[in-house]
């Protein structure tokens, strides 16, 4: 079988085309596959990413959302995959979720080569999750999540390849956004970016909002996304000793750009594989405080580059970010150190070099 990128027919298999952190690293893929390859597709439930795909010239083959257990589900999942694989002569499949290498387990047509990537660690069905990935070679995203497949799954450490997670750099064109600009001088901007849902947990940032407003520390905190729990947090908001300071800026598509406006970029998730978010704003040299879990493990250390935090503890993060409004040398020397940290390991050019090996690698 043949190892050339040129000769390749891979589909990307994932649950949406949304505006998650494994949604831009299926669109990543495209852009640094849809022109060495004989064909490129994307198979998923849909998103706001599909206007992304259709400007690359790159087909969207619409199926149920595959986490619905709804037997008809299946078979109509499985029955579209069967017709895209074989109409499209797809040699490779890339799957981007555990539902998805369920899948191709079990409705594949023979020959199809698979691989998948690891986006975030996760527990319990280890007897299933061996199954799903047996003869498959994964990519982990980050080194908690090869930890995760190796240790706590048991997959063999020869069919697991540790590719972190990379972003282009910022091209540097700001354009302000006005709520952002329109700030007091003298108040310290901190952003959010992120799906307001439970992983991300925006609630202990609304929450550390207000003990910094009853500390008397003068901050304004913007949170970019949407999401589940948008409605409760507006209402947390509301009721937050720091209401007037607590702004909501809907979803965006320009993360460096919004995170180059800022002072501090707050990251109080409860899980990350190796969270995109966290690479970009080291990108633009804006200092991180996050919570100490997971991926976001992998790339901070605390007081180097960042500061850690205890997850799901509102009190301990209104204490580093208050650190932080007070100390603009430390903004400044964890901000420079960040940003020193992503070119050297996390660039665009690393993880797309490493990608391309790897699916030379699976054809052999």
């Amino acid at each position: 079988m043949s190892t050339k990128l040129s000769d390749m027919r891979i589909l990307m298999f994932t649950r949406t085309m949304g505006m998650g952190g494994t949604e831009k690293v299926v669109l990543q893929l495209c852009r640094i596959l849809n022109d060495r390859v004989a064909f490129l597709g994307v198979m998923s439930c849909g998103g706001e990413l599909l206007s992304e795909l259709d400007a690359m010239g790159v087909p969207h083959f619409r199926i149920p959302d595959i986490t619905d257990k709804n037997p008809a589900t299946y078979a109509k999942v499985s029955s579209v995959l069967d017709k895209v694989v074989r109409e499209n002569g797809v040699s490779l499949v890339h799957c981007h979720h555990r539902m998805a290498a369920l899948y191709c387990r079990l409705a594949l047509p023979a020959g199809v080569r698979v691989v998948a990537t690891a986006h975030n660690v996760f527990s319990g069905g280890r007897v299933v999750t061996r199954f799903l990935y047996k003869g498959m070679r994964v990519a982990a995203c980050g080194g908690r999540v090869y930890e995760n497949l190796v240790g706590y799954y048991g997959l063999p450490d020869d069919m697991v390849k540790l590719i972190p997670n990379g972003v282009p750099g910022f091209d540097g064109g700001i354009v302000q956004i006005p709520a952002v600009a329109g700030c007091a001088k003298g108040v310290l901007k901190i952003g959010f970016v992120g799906r307001l849902s439970e992983q991300k947990g925006a609630e202990y940032l609304v929450d550390a909002m207000g003990i910094l407003s009853e500390r008397g520390v003068h901050a304004r905190c913007f949170l970019v996304g949407d999401g589940e729990l948008e409605g409760e947090l507006r209402e947390r908001a509301r009721r937050s000793e720091a209401a007037n300071d607590i702004v909501f800026l809907g979803r965006r598509d320009d993360p460096q750009n919004f995170l180059s406006q800022v002072d501090i970029c707050a990251m109080p998730s409860l899980w990350e594989g190796l969270p995109l978010v966290l690479l970009e704003a080291l990108s633009v040299g804006v200092p991180v405080v996050a919570s100490a879990c997971d991926g976001i493990l992998d790339v901070l250390r605390d007081g180097d580059n960042g500061l850690l935090v205890t997850p799901a503890d509102a009190g301990d993060l209104a204490a580093a970010l208050e650190l932080l409004c007070n100390d603009a040398s430390l903004r400044d020397r964890l901000g420079a150190k960040g940003r020193s940290g992503y070119e050297k390991e996390y660039s665009f050019e690393t993880w797309r070099e490493r990608y391309l090996d790897f699916y030379r690698e699976a054809m052999l």
